[in-house]
């Protein structure tokens, strides 16, 4: 019994220190993260006309580079001092480095962002603020599969080709956007086609909101559709995939998720041989914005100091 003991330890111990392959070295980090830095601002309370400055550590775990704008406020308004209204700079951040593990783009921002300090003034009463940030940033899912094709379930092949299989999705680099599901399925048409059909279900599993690719870097004042742009490629082949349900063209994001059906035409004498292993190719664009709060924070008035 000592001994199997001995040997469960030793296996327990190898596989903390293994990285295996497919296993992100960022512990599950994802496109772009930040929080504020400590005490800045103090998180309990803020005396009247006590300067602060906001700091924010951001990091970048995409392998690509990313331009986000940063913004911040407050609740207690304008009035009061604080932060102004609309307090936006965007912050140019480099692509993360690959290898055993993933290293991010690491940057700190501070506001403001040159000289000067903020303090609150007119306090009245027990009064509160809240100060916010917002990240927000254009980006894109690219997400590839390994497509067999036949031309008919009848062909016998040396790999496991079926006329109907989920596909097996990886990503060029991690996104909220994920497409949870796709299944392919090969419809003969004709002698001398066939039909592609994939059905695809896709999520925002990221804690951020999904917006429109060109409002990465507006204020949006009112609740817009979210239609994202999209395209679907057989890398080599003629290959045009209509979906369905569309929106001008574009897919309709509601709740946080959707479900396409989405299908091409091949030709047979296109495709050169009875089965072929063919690179699916898939693209998503859409902006995305993360936002945090420090919760209520103490304003304290000259009276009570």
């Amino acid at each position: 019994m000592k001994k199997i003991l001995i040997l469960l330890s030793i296996i327990l111990f190898i596989s903390a220190c293994v990285n295996f392959p497919g296993l992100s070295g960022s512990g599950g980090k994802e496109g772009i993260i930040f929080d504020f830095i400590e005490n800045m601002p103090p998180t309990t309370s803020l005396y009247e006309e006590q300067s602060f400055k906001v700091g924010l550590n951001i990091a970048n775990y995409a392998t690509v580079p990313v331009k986000t704008q940063v913004c911040i406020s407050d609740t207690p308004g304008d009035a009061f001092g604080g932060i102004p209204s609309s307090v936006c700079e965007f912050v140019e951040m480099r692509k993360a480095e690959e290898g055993d593990k993933i290293i991010p783009d690491e940057k700190e921002v501070y506001f403001p962002t040159k000289t000067g300090i903020y303090s609150y003034s007119n306090i009245e009463g027990d009064m509160t603020t809240n100060i916010i940030a917002e990240v927000s940033y254009p980006y894109e899912t690219q997400a590839s599969a390994q497509l067999c094709i036949k031309t008919d379930q009848n062909i016998k092949t040396p790999i496991a080709c079926e006329m109907s299989e989920n596909l097996k999705l990886s990503y060029l680099y991690d996104a909220p956007i994920k497409i949870t599901s796709l299944k392919k399925d090969i419809f003969p048409r004709s002698d001398d086609e066939i039909e592609v059909m994939l059905n695809m279900d896709i999520q925002n599993s990221g804690s951020g909101e999904v917006l429109n690719f060109k409002d990465a870097y507006i204020p949006l004042t009112a609740n817009k559709d979210v239609l994202l742009d999209y395209s679907i490629e057989l890398v080599g082949l003629t290959s045009d995939f209509k979906c369905t349900p569309l929106e001008s063209g574009k897919i309709l994001l509601k709740q946080n998720r959707k479900t396409l059906i989405c299908s091409a035409t091949l030709n047979k004498r296109d495709l050169g041989q009875e089965y072929l292993t063919n690179p699916l190719k898939i693209r998503i664009k859409y902006a995305y914005k993360q936002m945090k709060s420090l919760g209520s924070i103490s304003l304290v008035g000259r009276e009570e100091i």
